[in-house]
C-alpha cells in the first residue's frame, strides 16, 4: 500500500493468504483434499466456486473480504494498493476486484460522475 506520495510501500504484508486471514493455502486440507471457507469479523473467505478438489492451479474462484475497521488506512492525498501475483509455482493470473470507502469533509466541489456500463473496459 502506497500512502500519499510515498515512493516505497508504506504498509506491506507477507502474502495474499495472510492479508485475507487465510493462513497457508486458504485452509486447504491435505487429508480431505479440499479448501475450506472461513469467516471472521473483519476477514474471511465466504465461498469457493469451481472444482474444490484441484489445488493451487485449478480454476477456483475464492470470494474473500478484508475490512480495515480496527486498522484503518489514513491518507491525505492519495492511496494505491498493489498485490504481487507470484505463486510458488510461477506467475499467477488472478483477477481481483475491490471497493473502497472514505470520509469526505464537506463542503466539497462535486465529484465527476461515475462511468456508465458502456464506458467501463476490461484491461
Amino acid at each position: 500500500m502506497y500512502i500519499d506520495d510515498d515512493p516505497y510501500p508504506s504498509i506491506h504484508y507477507t502474502g495474499t493468504e495472510d492479508y485475507f486471514g487465510g493462513a497457508y493455502g486458504f485452509g486447504n486440507d491435505i487429508y480431505l483434499k479440499r479448501y475450506h471457507t472461513y469467516s471472521g469479523l473483519y476477514t474471511g473467505m465466504f465461498a469457493i466456486l469451481g472444482d474444490n478438489a484441484a489445488f493451487y492451479n485449478g480454476q477456483q474462484r475464492f470470494l474473500l473480504y478484508r475490512f480495515h475497521v480496527p486498522d484503518p488506512i489514513h491518507f491525505e492525498t492519495g492511496f494505491r494498493m498493489t498485490l504481487d501475483n507470484l505463486g510458488w509455482t510461477g506467475p499467477r493470473y488472478d483477477d481481483y476486484t475491490s471497493v473502497a470507502f472514505w470520509y469526505q469533509t464537506l463542503p466539497h466541489e462535486p465529484l465527476r460522475p461515475l462511468p456508465g456500463d458502456g464506458e467501463m473496459v476490461m484491461k
